[in-house]
């Protein structure tokens, strides 16, 4: 491992999203042609925007590393990728740094910090999410096939993300990604049930944390929400109205586990 990381830690966000997503690409490529990153499973905004072209623009890297949370394997396969060559001759990486993330949890991660170009961006190696479904490859456009979990797993995620820190405390991202996907895609309603059932009991949060979501009249229009919400749509023309993805993603919920008991 390498000695403590340096604040902060998470890399800035790209002012020129071009540079940065060609950076990504590059890893992406890099990773493929890999054999130490074998067994990797994308996720994440590179996932969705696979998923979902034109989604957001992606920010960094994120895996899911099967089995034991083992930071130096992982910083490992992080040095690897980064030496390795890219076929289409894309920009060239450099390793920076490495920082272990939710270490307290048991849910740890190994955040790498690489130099792509002129951008520097992150790489997160995260441990101890169980999977519903075999992940299956995806052609990523401009970097070629990656493992991935599958489209109804990355809901279940982010469903819990939305609601995991409580009252009033959600994310844009997360809330327009779930409209995106129920939007874009054919979802399985048994698998998707499935993927969101073991994303929260996997998190030990009961489905009752939905709840608020589900019932509550002004559910993230408070006056802070609507600003988050605000700021976010003009970062990402794609987004609706607040209102139409807030109730897409309620009848989505109500879908999997009938009307809401008010």
């Amino acid at each position: 491992m390498s000695g403590a990381p340096e604040a902060p830690l998470t890399a800035p966000r790209s002012r020129q999203p071009a540079l940065r997503d060609a950076a990504l690409r590059a890893w992406l490529r890099r990773a493929a042609a890999c054999p130490e990153a074998r067994g990797l499973v994308l996720r994440g905004s590179l996932l969705l925007d696979a998923l979902c072209p034109g989604a957001r623009a992606p920010q960094d890297v994120d895996y899911l590393v099967p089995g034991a949370f083992d930071p130096a394997a992982s910083e490992r396969v992080a040095r690897a990728v980064v030496a390795a060559g890219d076929p289409a001759g894309g920009p060239p990486l450099a390793f920076e740094r490495v920082a272990i993330v939710f270490g307290e949890t048991p849910w740890p991660g190994l955040r790498a910090f690489v130099r792509g170009g002129d951008e520097t961006f992150q790489v997160d190696f995260a441990s101890g999410d169980p999977l519903p479904e075999p992940p299956r490859p995806v052609d990523v456009p401009g970097a070629g096939p990656a493992l991935a979990c599958t489209a109804e797993t990355l809901f279940g995620w982010k469903l819990h993300g939305l609601v995991e820190h409580g009252r009033g405390r959600w994310r844009p991202k997360d809330l327009f990604d779930l409209w995106l996907l129920g939007a874009r895609l054919p979802l399985a309603p048994g698998p998707l049930r499935a993927a969101v059932d073991l994303a929260f009991s996997s998190r030990g949060l009961p489905l009752s944390a939905l709840d608020d979501l589900r019932t509550r009249p002004g559910w993230g229009q408070s006056r802070s929400g609507a600003r988050a919400w605000r700021v976010f749509a003009r970062r990402n023309p794609g987004a609706p109205e607040f209102l139409t993805a807030r109730e897409a993603v309620r009848a989505a919920i109500e879908a999997l586990y009938g009307p809401a008991a008010l």
